[in-house]
């Protein structure tokens, strides 16, 4: 079989070094400028991280769509939180402008999220958030690869919003994926003693449905195994729903 030309492996995305035409720039530009985000399936999100991965080059105010698109994806359905994290990570990783554009314009939107927390609790945006802010902290690093420490604040009071005594089921089924990703990276962190005795007691006075109770006490059953029990319960938790 011949071999693919240059063109062909820069638009598949496994030839990042070729270096992508004006024309080139300006149909994936329009791709992502058009892309249906109605839905937020993982098809959606597939043929989205397909273009991004091919975007090294844009201007910031493109970086700024990308980034807009990736908080539309969660912020439509949170279970894609994980694998939106992953595509942050991979868009950080270059030294070129692009991937600090890109950082920095992220966190300037988990800020902003951070702020309308309380307005948007308990809402497809306000779940979105929540979970696209632990994991960008679980997958993405600053370019001296150490841990952006100014989202732990943020994180351990969304975690105490998503536990508290008024958490709905879904605010709780959400707190507990996050907590079972991030948990060991804030085990220093005296709040999170704090977060987890409001969830054992949650827990003892029946709060909430039984499928909550049960991932609340998954996650304490976690945690006391000092977190080594944790990808055993996450493989019994069924595919799809965390």
């Amino acid at each position: 079989m011949a071999d693919r030309s240059e063109e062909q492996k820069h638009a598949a995305g496994d030839n990042k070094n070729f270096p992508a035409s004006t024309a080139q720039m300006d149909s994936l530009a329009t791709k992502i400028q058009n892309l249906d985000l109605s839905n937020a399936k993982q098809s959606d999100f597939d043929t989205f991280q397909q273009v991004a991965m091919n975007i090294d080059g844009f201007d910031k105010e493109m970086v700024d769509v990308i980034a807009g698109n990736l908080f539309n994806f969660v912020s439509k359905n949170w279970l894609l939180a994980e694998n939106a994290s992953h595509l942050c990570k991979a868009l950080c990783s270059s030294d070129s402008q692009f991937s600090d554009d890109f950082r920095a314009i992220f966190l300037t939107k988990l800020q902003a999220g951070y702020m309308a927390r309380a307005e948007q609790r308990n809402t497809d945006i306000g779940l979105g958030y929540a979970a696209i802010l632990c994991q960008f902290y679980a997958n993405v690093f600053l370019k001296d690869g150490s841990r952006i420490s100014t989202l732990i604040q943020p994180i351990l009071d969304t975690l105490h919003m998503l536990t508290d005594w008024n958490a709905t089921d879904q605010e709780i089924l959400v707190a507990s994926r996050q907590l079972m990703a991030i948990g060991p990276l804030l085990e220093n962190e005296r709040r999170l003693s704090d977060i987890f005795r409001t969830i054992e007691n949650r827990v003892i006075d029946a709060t909430g449905s039984e499928d909550a109770r049960r991932k609340l006490l998954s996650v304490v059953k976690a945690k006391s195994s000092n977190w080594q029990l944790r990808e055993e319960i996450l493989k019994k938790w069924e595919p799809g729903h965390l």
